[in-house]
């Protein structure tokens, strides 16, 4: 059997790729999407209060875990760690998300910081390495 030659992208991809920026592989390698987010940056719930308005994301254990009816049915939920306590509000959640986010529980949550947390995005941080990323249904 002939010894097979490299594989190359056809024609019109390579002009799309172009188009991007991306001539090189290690251009390939390096390209971040548009709306690409760093989740590797964890600030306190003091820094995340401090900079009102931005995506922030912090880690804290849950010491309150309620479902409010008021105006309509939401689960609320309070984080706290060394600097302060934090509100998580979820407007659509599922039974098994109440039984998640139990009293005790790690958890590490990503949003913009308004009056609470609306529908942000978290998991389950647990003592061992494993960890279980959700993401609340959209409103």
């Amino acid at each position: 059997m002939p010894p097979s030659k490299p594989k190359t992208a056809p024609k019109s991809n390579e002009s799309k790729l172009a188009k991007l920026g991306l001539r090189t592989d290690m251009d390939l390698v390096l390209h971040l999407p548009m709306r690409y987010e760093d989740e590797t940056s964890v600030v306190t719930i003091r820094e995340a209060c401090l900079r009102g308005g931005h995506v922030s994301q912090v880690e804290g254990v849950v010491t309150r875990n309620e479902i409010s009816f008021r105006p309509r049915r939401q689960l609320l939920v309070t984080i706290a760690d060394a600097t302060g306590d934090l509100l998580l509000r979820f407007m659509n959640f599922y039974g098994s998300q109440v039984k998640q986010l139990a009293e005790g529980t790690r958890v590490r949550a990503r949003a913009e910081l308004k009056q609470a947390f609306s529908a942000p995005r978290w998991s389950i941080r647990a003592t061992r390495s494993s960890t279980k990323a959700r993401r609340c249904p959209p409103n």
